[in-house]
């Protein structure tokens, strides 16, 4: 299991007294006792990386941002499709999709939250098939021509027609 450290932050005139690092080892030492296997942190910004360094924490997970425009996608097959669904679906699918690999598991409340987020903006959760394989994502509109994906799982070949499968109508999309 993982626990999550969400908006760690020290007071600008407490820093470098080592009060987030006691804290990060208090969590730690909290964690442990309860079988946790791993903490995940989000720097807010790139010079945070090299505290976290500090105690142990190191970089496991990316982002990415890729700029694809319409005439980069491949022709969709017939059988092709993207169709939104469910928070409890979207769950199903993204555990069976990472199965047997390391991952942060969600539970139902965080995917709703993140399915709202979603509906807020235009986007939402997806299921995607792409060339007999099968995918999700989870995307918000960020402006008029832009497209964020929280997640895409899907295999690197077949992720720009499952991009604009599940959002066609945008000239630029930035999975990231």
């Amino acid at each position: 299991t993982s626990a999550y450290v969400y908006a760690l932050a020290t007071d600008p005139n407490a820093r470098k007294q080592g009060y987030g690092r006691a804290l990060l080892q208090y969590v730690e030492l909290y964690l442990r006792e309860r079988n946790v296997d791993c903490i995940t942190v989000v720097p807010a910004e790139a010079s945070l990386f090299k505290f976290f360094g500090t105690v142990d924490f190191a970089p496991s997970f990316s982002t990415r941002k890729l700029e694809l425009l319409r005439d980069m996608v491949p022709d969709v097959a017939p059988g092709d499709r993207a169709e939104p669904v469910e928070a409890e679906e979207y769950n199903a699918i993204r555990e069976r999709l990472l199965e047997g690999t390391p991952h942060v598991r969600y539970g139902q409340e965080l995917i709703r939250y993140q399915q709202g987020m979603g509906r807020l903006s235009g986007g939402g959760l997806y299921r995607l098939s792409v060339d007999g394989a099968e995918g999700c994502a989870a995307a918000e509109y960020t402006d008029g021509e832009s497209v964020l994906f929280k997640e895409l799982l899907l295999s690197p070949d077949k992720e720009a027609a499952g991009v604009f499968l599940a959002l066609g109508s945008y000239p630029i999309v930035k999975p990231v």
